[in-house]
């Protein structure tokens, strides 16, 4: 799945590649995957920024609108040009015949712009999704996520803090939960905790303060 890492690297990757844009066309393949009257409401946005909370990539349009997009376990958001040149990323897929310069087997929605460049969303187990929210919703949204583990608010102290709130989960099961640390999955969570020297299975309140100091500076670095 991708993670806070992956999903930041998407966003960096194609800020300068689609915003600005203008929507023309829409392709739907699996309806499940998008909000109701998606189609209607993407043609004619234009794009005025995109960022990223927690795992979700939000990208922002005219009138307080807002398409949210989640990658999912195998999703991938891939921006192609005119001239074939890709951007973006997202789960690799093991297919290695895969042209990702176009359409393929695996692209559940086509987003087409207005000079022809495309943007992809290539989804093995169709577990993504993409959604128009206004305002209201967004934020109702990005309230249900914790600190992000890569801002000035992930303190020490915070982290203490979310720590004491569930004392009896296992350390990994804790930074997993997107409401207390927003972005953080099974990969990264693993790294983290083998960088910090500490077990997965062990029980947060059994943490000691040199462990805790350890393994939040290997979250942030």
């Amino acid at each position: 799945m991708p993670e806070l890492p992956e999903v930041q690297t998407i966003v960096n990757d194609l800020v300068n590649k689609i915003v600005g844009k203008v929507f023309f066309d829409c392709e739907i393949k699996v309806l499940k995957m998008v909000s109701k009257n998606f189609r209607s409401e993407i043609v004619g946005q234009k794009i005025l920024g995109i960022k990223r909370r927690g795992k979700m990539i939000i990208i922002e349009l005219l009138d307080d609108k807002f398409l949210l997009i989640h990658l999912k376990l195998t999703g991938q958001l891939i921006f192609t040009d005119k001239q074939r040149r890709v951007a973006g990323g997202g789960h690799p897929i093991e297919a290695p015949h895969l042209d990702l310069t176009k359409p393929n087997q695996f692209t559940q929605v086509i987003l087409t712009f207005k000079d022809k460049s495309q943007l992809l969303f290539n989804d093995l187990r169709k577990f993504g999704w993409l959604k128009i929210v206004n305002q209201s919703e967004v934020e109702n949204i990005l309230s249900e996520y914790g600190v992000e583990p890569l801002s000035k608010d992930f303190t020490l102290e915070r982290f203490k803090e979310i720590l004491r709130r569930r004392p009896n989960l296992k350390i990994k099961q804790l930074l997993m939960m997107q409401e207390l640390i927003a972005g953080i999955g099974n990969i990264y969570a693993d790294e983290s905790l083998f960088d910090a020297c500490v077990n997965p299975l062990q029980c947060v309140k059994t943490l000691t303060q040199r462990q805790i100091k350890r393994l939040h500076q290997s979250i942030i670095t």
